[in-house]
């Protein structure tokens, strides 16, 4: 999901560095339905987390970038059954359902 209208740079550059990493792990990143353009509010964030959590095959994963979002798509997800695979981390614990966190640093390239 990203926050933001394409036309912006940061937006851009932030796609193209999630569809990069992606692809290096042998994922398609331009495939049309990995993104959901929303704006940045909770409404969108819940519909966006809908939408993707109802794709067939459902995705293993979802990437959020906006704090607002994160907490309507727990709601969606709830709303739908789906819960984090991963224990949540201790920040993460306020909102019901809990999030999940990754474990490891980002990577980064040369």
């Amino acid at each position: 999901m990203s926050s933001g209208a394409p036309q912006y740079s940061f937006v851009r550059r932030r796609e193209l560095g999630v569809t990069r990493a992606l692809g290096e792990r042998g994922i398609d990143g331009d495939d049309a339905q990995m993104l959901i353009h929303v704006e940045a509010t909770e409404q969108d964030g819940h519909l966006a987390a809908r939408q993707a959590l109802t794709l067939r095959p459902r995705p293993d994963g979802v990437i959020i970038d906006n704090p607002r979002q994160v907490m309507a798509s727990a709601g969606a997800a709830a709303d739908l059954g789906v819960f984090p695979a991963a224990p949540p981390s201790p920040a993460a614990t306020a909102p019901s359902p809990p999030l999940s966190a990754t474990t490891s640093a980002p990577m980064r390239s040369s």
